[in-house]
């Protein structure tokens, strides 16, 4: 049903599905894509994500805007203030995990993660 101004009500939109606003056409990337061709990408199609094939077309993993602006190598990656380490003192596993997270690429073809 829509209100007045022609919206959803918010029980119609709670009720939706991914199949419902998916995107059918879907715009993928190869892994040997440059930052620069996923960046206009992005830009041109006017998308947050896209998807990262092989040859075949199997899912890799997903490139986002957040991966091109929050990266190691530009000194943009995450940061924790010092006063907040002190208090979550975080053990090795779990500082491990988050600097493969935010250094890495985890593939679920391979198993393993896949630092660039």
């Amino acid at each position: 049903m829509l209100s007045s101004s022609g919206a959803k009500c918010a029980g119609e939109i709670a009720d939706m599905k991914a199949r419902d606003i998916m995107v059918m056409n879907v715009i993928t990337v190869s892994p040997e894509a440059s930052v620069r061709e996923v960046a206009n990408l992005l830009l041109s199609n006017r998308i947050s994500a896209l998807p990262v094939v092989n040859e075949r077309g199997a899912l890799l993993g997903i490139i986002s805007e957040g991966d091109l602006t929050r990266r190691a190598e530009q000194d943009t990656d995450y940061r924790r203030s010092w006063w907040l380490k002190v208090f979550t003192a975080k053990s090795k596993e779990a500082l491990a995990k988050e600097y493969v997270k935010s250094h890495c690429c985890y593939c679920s073809m391979e198993g393993r993660p896949l630092i660039f």
